[in-house]
């Protein structure tokens, strides 16, 4: 018995000491298989688009260009970090498959490597010790929703497993159009609207990076870039999404050229709900579109309609071309009607360019309506930032019929801000009105700001006005009235202004007339400024007193620096009126003017009107204009330059003279 005990307990001790014995070599063949492997890093410097790591030596080799590293994370500097796990002692050379390191020898595990240099045609590297290698559990990925899908869903899988089952889970709505999803770090992903249309597999999704549909079709490629919550618009299903779906204070930007196929948009924003982003176009064009103004009319204050791309606008817009847009609308309440944008107020609306557009706005129940190529109106405050500058309308045509209150400009309707550095280019302006209107070829009214370095080239402005009651028209080839500083401005290339004004009663010389190839009536300075323009003015019934100018039509400020070669040509049938009319200014009550020149190819002709109607026919400042019977008196100024011929006409001071 004690012989059996002793065997019984010999074998249960080499039971043990074998069971110990296997799991001593097990763990010794562990330890050798870690050291036997190494993980080397690269810190992408040079945002290689591919990187892979070409590796050699006694345990492995592999084909060139070698194998692709994996995405570890970004570092704090923005590079990407990339590893590889290879046999210990490994050579390595990193590379894009076009440009390649140095042989590196000396790699080591959790060595990163990073380009400092060159070496003939190969990268010279530095190495540090990598301690961000630590992999984070799960990744955050977004969809941005750009088409609209009504559900949105995330597939995920890994290489072991599916870790959800087809669709996959709903994606949890971030903002504007984004969705977002939580996965396992070495998660592939598919996003799907969970009936029929889904994305291509994506086996390389990173944290924090958003993805969105290059076309709308099914299992096709994603475009990845880092979150940062903005819509970006590739294609015409895209566009026409937003603009049906619009988010108001969202930063949005046109990556790719879009035509619209002569659809219908909303504009964007109003009074109540203005739009707060920022729309950057990119210098890409968004063509063939009709645009919908968007009405206000909760409170006397608000109410009315704003019609542009943007309706009423609080943030920036920029870089934007318009191609073919139309708008065409029947005013019934205070409206402000731009291709870009309805109302700017306080924005920025600057490098916009529109071409070949077409606007028709008629007023209905005497509305009054601001009206311009780019804005209708644009206002600053002194607390806001906002720019308009560097817009421009080209090949453009706008159509006003007005019964009541209406500014019309090539640029911008009404602006109670600086305007600069904009163009109209061989566009038309049609204005037919029976009330006071302000037109000009860029600014229509501006209310006490700067108009600096504009100009309208090959402009034709038609204005037909027939009054009834006291009013008066502004007609200019920049800017029609008021203005605090008008410098660098110019009317040419053949521009023309056509203005034909009939009284049909008597207004007891109420009814005025505004003409000016610059400006059309203003107190500001006027600096180096042109004219290469003629001027039609057609005067017919009672009761008219009219300021006719190459440059202004009335002004009262100081000019200096300026030239013009307008034609002028008035026909004036008109009982008891009188008319001011001169090559440079119609009727001049500032200061000084000095360095001022005209073309001899200008000339006035037909001043005066029927000899059996009273009325009068006064000189203004002409500078070398070819005159008929013109004559001068000095004003009370400071006149430069070389007097030319003219008899006294007239003792009124205020008139003027010819230089």
């Amino acid at each position: 018995m004690k012989k059996n005990f002793i065997k019984i307990l010999t074998c249960v001790f080499l039971v043990a000491m074998l069971a110990f014995g296997v799991t001593a070599c097990s763990n010794t063949a562990a330890n050798a298989a870690t050291t036997d492997q190494m993980t080397v890093y690269f810190e992408n410097n040079q945002n290689w688009s591919t990187v892979k790591c070409y590796y050699w030596g006694s345990a492995s080799t592999t084909t060139w260009p070698g194998e692709d590293m994996t995405f570890v994370e970004t570092a704090e500097n923005g590079n990407d970090i990339y590893s590889i796990t290879v046999a210990t002692g490994s050579n390595v050379i990193f590379n894009n498959t076009s440009s390649q390191t140095v042989d590196i020898t000396n790699a080591t595990n959790n060595t990163c490597f990073v380009v400092n240099g060159t070496n003939g045609n190969k990268l010279t590297v530095s190495s540090y010790q990598y301690e961000g290698n630590e992999q984070p559990a799960t990744k955050t990925v977004y969809f941005l929703n750009s088409y609209g899908w009504e559900n949105v869903n995330c597939y995920f899988w890994n290489a072991n497993t599916n870790l959800t089952q087809w669709p996959g889970e709903a994606m949890t709505y971030v903002d504007n159009y984004y969705y977002s999803m939580t996965v396992p770090a070495d998660a592939n992903v598919i996003f799907n609207n969970g009936n029929g249309i889904q994305t291509a597999d994506l086996t390389d999704t990173k944290d924090g990076y958003s993805y969105q549909l290059s076309i709308n079709g099914n299992k096709t490629p994603c475009i990845e870039r880092v979150y940062d919550n903005k819509i970006y618009l590739y294609r015409e299903q895209e566009a026409l999404y937003f603009f049906a779906n619009p988010v108001l204070d969202a930063d949005i930007e046109l990556i790719a050229p879009i035509s619209l196929g002569n659809a219908t948009i909303t504009a964007i924003g109003n009074a109540d709900e203005p739009f707060t982003g920022t729309f950057d176009g990119n210098d890409n064009t968004l063509s063939n579109f009709y645009i919908e103004g968007n009405g206000c009319y909760s409170s006397e204050r608000t109410r009315g309609m704003y019609a542009g791309l943007i309706g009423y606008n609080e943030g920036t817009i920029t870089n934007l071309n318009l191609f073919y847009p139309y708008l065409n609308a029947t005013a019934e309440h205070l409206g402000h009607y731009g291709f870009v944008c309805g109302f700017n107020n306080g924005g920025t609306v600057s490098g916009n360019t529109v071409t070949c557009g077409s606007m028709t706005i008629t007023n209905d129940n005497r509305a009054n309506f601001r009206v311009g190529g780019i804005a209708g109106t644009t206002v600053t405050y002194s607390n806001s930032y906002g720019v308009f500058a560097h817009n421009t309308v080209n090949s453009s045509t706008i159509n006003v019929t007005a019964n009541a209150y209406t500014t019309v400009g090539g640029i911008v309707g009404n602006a109670n801000s600086d305007v600069s550095c904009s163009e109209c280019n061989n566009s038309t302006i049609n204005v037919t009105t029976s009330a006071q209107t302000n037109v000009a070829g860029v600014v229509g009214l501006c209310a006490n700001k700067q108009v600096v370095s504009c100009e309208a080239n090959n402009t034709d402005i038609t204005v037909d006005a027939d009054l009834t009651t006291s009013t008066a028209i502004y007609v200019a080839g920049i800017v029609s009235n008021s203005a605090s500083y008008i410098r660098e401005n110019y009317f040419t290339d053949d521009s023309t202004i056509t203005v034909d004004v009939s009284v049909l009663a008597y207004v007891s010389y109420n009814a005025q007339v505004y003409v000016g190839g610059i400006v059309a009536n203003t107190d500001a300075i006027i600096h180096t400024c042109g004219v290469v323009a003629s001027i039609d003015v057609n005067l017919s019934g009672s009761d008219i007193v009219a300021y006719i100018g190459g440059i202004a039509g009335k002004a009262s400020n100081d000019i200096y620096s300026v030239g013009t070669s307008a034609v002028i040509d008035i026909y004036a049938y008109v009982q008891d009126t009188i008319t001011y009319v001169g090559g440079l200014v119609g009727y001049y009550t500032g200061s000084s003017v000095c360095y001022c020149t005209t073309a001899s190819t200008s000339a006035i002709y037909h001043f005066d009107g029927r000899a059996n109607y009273s009325g009068y026919t006064y000189g203004g400042l002409a500078f070398g204009a070819t005159l008929n019977t013109f004559n001068f008196t000095y004003p009370l100024a400071s006149i430069y330059g070389t007097l030319g011929a003219g008899t006294l006409q007239t003792a009124d001071t205020n008139v003027g003279l010819y230089l």
